[in-house]
């Protein structure tokens, strides 16, 4: 049995469906166990911005102008600290950082799907998105994330709040906070199962699957 991520699953899906991602970078994340690239700065804001919404000690802080408040640094990056408390409110109280899996039957083949929720509330799941460069609401609508969160989690509602900033070397505004709901429908497992599947035909096309089983991944070397 294969153990694939939901972001690679997800990957796999753009890789197919538009241009932002080659099904060679997704071949190569998957030799390097599942790991992404180099990050964007857009990447890389959206790591810092996830740390510093976990209320974590800022690498320092420092008084901009007259500023009342201060701008806490993380990594490459500046967050207002009033931003990061008004994030905090709005995401609500809940768990962060829950992993999760469940097996897929994918047509004969077993595949066990893991995902680790960026909040959990009850059977409230949300993801957080950082946007440098304006946001477009329907963005996620074909995503394979929020559907395989459901599943996995057994979720009834999948909120992404998308976070609009304003980035001006390094420091960035909160500029406004964008949440767009979507829910579990009839077809929704079918339709991931059928996605699963087709990973699974590119998996053993390619000779990936010995990446993708635990048992195997430390008998071959990452090419």
């Amino acid at each position: 049995m294969i153990t694939v991520r939901v972001s690679t699953l997800e990957a796999f899906r753009l890789a197919c469906t538009t241009e932002y991602v080659s099904i060679q970078e997704v071949q190569d994340s998957i030799l390097r166990g599942q790991v992404g690239g180099p990050q964007s700065k857009p990447m890389a804001a959206g790591t810092a911005w996830h740390r510093a919404l976990e209320l974590q000690y800022p690498d320092d802080s420092v008084l901009v102008g007259k500023a009342v408040l201060p701008w806490c640094r993380y990594g490459d990056f500046w967050f207002r600290e009033e931003d990061i408390h008004a994030a905090a409110r709005h995401r609500g109280p809940g768990l962060t950082e829950v992993k999760a899996s469940r097996q897929f039957d994918a047509y004969g083949t077993p595949v066990l799907v893991t995902g680790t929720a960026d909040f959990l509330f009850g059977n409230l799941i949300r993801d957080g998105k950082t946007k440098l460069s304006g946001v477009e609401c329907g963005h996620y609508d074909h995503s394979l994330q929020w559907r395989l969160y459901c599943l996995i989690f057994g979720g009834k509602k999948f909120i992404y709040d998308l976070y609009d900033f304003k980035e001006d070397d390094g420091f960035c505004t909160l500029k406004e906070i964008f949440s767009v709901p979507y829910y579990p429908y009839a077809e929704m497992r079918d339709d991931c199962r059928r996605w699963i599947a087709r990973f699974c035909d590119f998996v053993h096309t390619r000779k990936l699957a010995p990446y993708l089983d635990p048992d195997l991944r430390g008998a071959h070397a990452v090419v």
